[in-house]
């Protein structure tokens, strides 16, 4: 889980240098909020797509709340209209961070349904690929 928050700090970070608004609009507790991050990173991406077809890949998903995020989306890419001199570069970043941080919550995630028939005990030897014994307070 530590693991996760910090690869989450690092897209947000990123995408606060790159898309401000909307990294402040976001509700980064969600992971449709890093779904969508690793699929739009500027405000460019988004006016391309429209918020029809970005509703369209946020339920395709299965992001439950895919009107209100596409709607919070186009309105910060309309609030935003300066672009970085390194922006190809920073994009690549930002998505390469929203991706790791989806994989390894998947990963998480099932590691936690393995354990789960177990009484919430990791099996032996997974320990490592969860980032934490489940059960231990940190």
């Amino acid at each position: 889980m530590a693991d996760e928050a910090r690869a989450i700090a690092r897209v947000r970070e990123s995408l606060a240098r790159l898309f401000p608004s909307l990294e402040r609009r976001l509700d980064w507790t969600s992971p449709s909020s890093v779904i969508l991050v690793a699929r739009y990173q500027t405000p460019d991406h988004v006016r391309r797509a429209g918020p029809r077809r970005i509703k369209a890949y946020l339920r395709r998903r299965q992001v439950w709340n895919a009107g209100r995020l596409s709607a919070v989306l186009t309105e910060a890419a309309n609030e935003q209209t300066e672009r970085l001199q390194a922006e190809k570069v920073a994009v690549q970043i930002v998505a390469n961070l929203a991706a790791d941080a989806l994989h390894l919550r998947e990963r998480i995630d099932k590691i936690s349904r393995l354990a789960a028939p177990r009484g919430g005990q990791v099996p032996p030897g997974l320990h490592h690929y969860a980032g934490r014994r489940l059960g231990d307070e940190r």
